[in-house]
């Protein structure tokens, strides 16, 4: 079925994925010179705006979305009417799940870099942590996610990392009735990365999300399922057992702080995980500095983007049942990207000036060539080695040379030759211009302090060595510089440094964490 033109004042650019209950679309608000920013925009199948429940689900879905604004996680926008049900606008991401990200190095034999795989799960733990903290202001309780897995887990180009899909989040250690309207003990998500207390249908709290985040970990430095059940009875049976110290004896060659990290995150008693996702994080931070220095998670981002955003192949063994069907992302349908459709873009033009120029080019040699000269391809008999043969019944001017013709003069070529000199001239200054704007003395650095001055400063998805004080070089004209300010017993902070900050000082000051209620 074709996409729809536009819903309501969103125009429809292409579809990016589709999954069991719904299909994003890649849209625009507005329309002409009016367009907007893109956004993901996701609408329900048709058969399941029917059921009462599904539209529910639909709408709270957007409502405890909206309540929810970390970088860590995907934006959700607004909820608008669409025909008979709603459709909700969600931040559109320039990157590609967890899953595929996996799928892809399984099938070439390998396992996310060390570094890549914590760095990524540290991110993780962000967003969860902010979804897990209520926010009275906004009148938001602890929510849990209930579904946190490879497929919610977006990296993108430039190496952020987004937890996604909180359509059936909950509050936090409800157990009878549940907040969604379902009777307790109804289990949701996705077995293969439940926690224990979720796959026996108990009260779960923040806990249940920092299992899964234990599960999700162990099979990035793995390579290998946590639980290894492919049916779904089998799988669920097995999560509700959790033979924790059995399965981690696969993970016993890694490094004795991350087997610890991961051994805490997986503990079957919830009271004895790490009591905030933010602690989790920390934890893999600590341990990923440890590490020696490899490809930086930007570097990678980037690298595997633009691999899988080239047409899909086979990437891994086919889905087990038990597992996700991909959430909103079509298998073997990658999201188009901005980038690839600007690339696309200037394709077409570049394209379009090619050929114009070539016309014009040809117009002006067509203007010199003397009369009696053809300009059609050379004939057989007419090739190097070969005498042309007369036509008897060809007239002057029609693109046969008699054999006893005097040689012609080379046509000229001043059409031509105007054509190119007015580009390397064009070229030239362009470049004596670039060379003039990146002179060093005219680049004037950004000064940056932070508070409290141990705090740990990654620019670029890269840790800084720790200083009093950073020179850093302003972004490009039209671009930004994205800055990440951590350390023990504070709340992470990201700013965006522009390009009118060169020359100037700023200051990032953290806040304390509030301590966590006994």
């Amino acid at each position: 079925m074709s996409p729809p033109p536009a819903v309501g004042p969103f125009q429809i650019l292409g579809e990016i994925g589709k999954g069991s209950m719904g299909t994003v679309y890649l849209a625009r608000k507005g329309s002409g010179t009016e367009l907007g920013r893109p956004v993901a925009l996701k609408r329900l199948h048709p058969e399941h705006l029917k059921e009462l429940a599904n539209l529910r689900s639909f709408v709270r879905e957007a409502e405890i979305g909206i309540t929810l604004n970390h970088h860590n996680v995907v934006a959700v926008q607004e909820l608008i009417p669409d025909g008979e049900g709603f459709a909700i606008t969600m931040e559109y991401v320039d990157g590609v799940d967890l899953r595929r990200i996996l799928r892809h190095t399984s099938s070439l034999g390998q396992r996310l870099p060390l570094p890549i795989a914590l760095e990524v799960l540290e991110q993780a733990c962000l967003g969860l942590d902010h979804a897990h903290q209520p926010d009275p202001l906004l009148g938001r309780p602890s929510l849990v996610h209930r579904d946190f897995k490879p497929a919610n887990v977006m990296v993108t180009r430039s190496g952020l990392v987004k937890v996604m899909d909180f359509g059936i989040a909950r509050l936090a250690g409800l157990d009878h009735v549940q907040d969604d309207g379902t009777a307790g003990g109804t289990i949701k998500g996705t077995p293969r990365y439940m926690s224990p207390e979720q796959a026996r249908g108990e009260a779960i709290g923040p806990a249940a999300d920092i299992f899964s985040a234990g599960l999700v970990l162990f099979e990035c430095v793995t390579g290998e399922r946590f639980y290894r059940s492919s049916e779904f009875l089998a799988l669920l049976r097995e999560a509700q057992e959790a033979d924790v110290a059995g399965n981690l004896r696969r993970a016993s060659t890694l490094p004795r702080g991350i087997f610890a990290a991961l051994r805490r995150a997986l503990d079957p008693d919830p009271a004895r995980r790490h009591g905030r996702a933010l602690d989790l994080a920390e934890e893999l931070r600590i341990q990923r500095r440890r590490l020696k220095e490899g490809e930086s998670l930007v570097t990678f981002a980037g690298r595997i983007c633009e691999t899988l955003a080239q047409p899909a192949r086979a990437e891994g063994p086919a889905r087990a049942p038990g597992e996700d069907s991909g959430g909103s992302r079509a298998q073997g349908a990658p999201a188009p990207s901005i980038s690839t459709l600007a690339r696309g873009w200037n394709t077409l033009s570049h394209a379009a000036l090619s050929e114009t120029a070539a016309r014009a080019v040809a117009a002006a040699e067509a203007t010199d060539v003397p009369e009696g000269i053809g300009t059609a391809p050379a004939t057989d008999s007419e090739r190097p080695g070969r005498a042309p043969t007369p036509d008897a019944t060809a007239a002057p001017g029609d693109g046969v040379v008699p054999a006893d013709a005097p040689p012609v003069d080379p046509p000229r070529r001043s059409g031509l030759m105007l054509v190119l000199a007015t580009v390397l001239s064009v070229a030239a200054a362009m470049v004596a211009w670039m060379l003039v704007l990146t002179k060093p003395e005219q680049v004037k650095p950004i000064e940056l302090y932070v508070d409290p001055p141990a705090a740990v400063v990654s620019v670029g998805g890269k840790d800084l060595a720790v200083s009093e004080s950073y020179r850093l070089p302003p972004p490009p004209p039209g671009g930004t510089l994205e800055v990440l300010v951590r350390a023990e017993g504070f709340a992470p902070r990201l700013e965006t440094l522009r390009p009118e900050e060169a020359g100037q000082r700023r200051m990032i000051a953290l806040e304390k964490k509030t301590p966590s209620p006994p």
